[in-house]
């Protein structure tokens, strides 16, 4: 989805969204199924998670996500739309341990490009073995 606009009403609230501290946790989904997760104002993919055994998923918020409505859209590993769900968030207390900035890696880029490397490499075995077989229709 290009623009948290775009998200049909159908789908809205088939997954429930709530928030603790720089949390986001999903529920509503398929236990073991894996989903990747959007958050709107400006489009901003979270990750993948996995559903665990009671069909609940968690992610972490990112940092400078301004104070107000959001929606949250839940994707399954076909890309499907199964639900999203408006999240409000209030302005941060300087006070709270939780408002401090988020530390650690974010993978969601590197599982990117681990799957542009993979459809890479599969389109070049595809195209080394069509001209195999073309030289050898010859």
């Amino acid at each position: 989805m290009a623009s948290g606009d775009d998200l049909p009403e159908s789908l809205r609230d088939q997954v429930t969204v709530t928030v603790s501290g720089r949390t986001v946790n999903i529920d509503g989904l398929t236990a073991g199924d894996w989903y990747y997760v959007y958050i709107y104002s400006a489009p901003q993919g979270l990750g993948w998670v996995q559903a665990d055994a009671d069909g609940g998923a968690s992610a972490t918020l990112p940092t400078g996500l301004t104070a107000g409505s959001h929606r949250v859209a839940v994707l399954d590993a076909e890309g499907e739309l199964v639900g999203w769900d408006v999240l409000v968030l209030a302005a941060a207390d300087p006070s709270d341990p939780d408002g401090l900035a988020v530390t650690g890696s974010d993978a969601a880029g590197a599982w990117g490009a681990v799957a542009l490397g993979a459809l890479l490499l599969a389109g070049g075995g595809a195209l080394l073995i069509a001209r195999r077989n073309r030289v050898t229709d010859r």
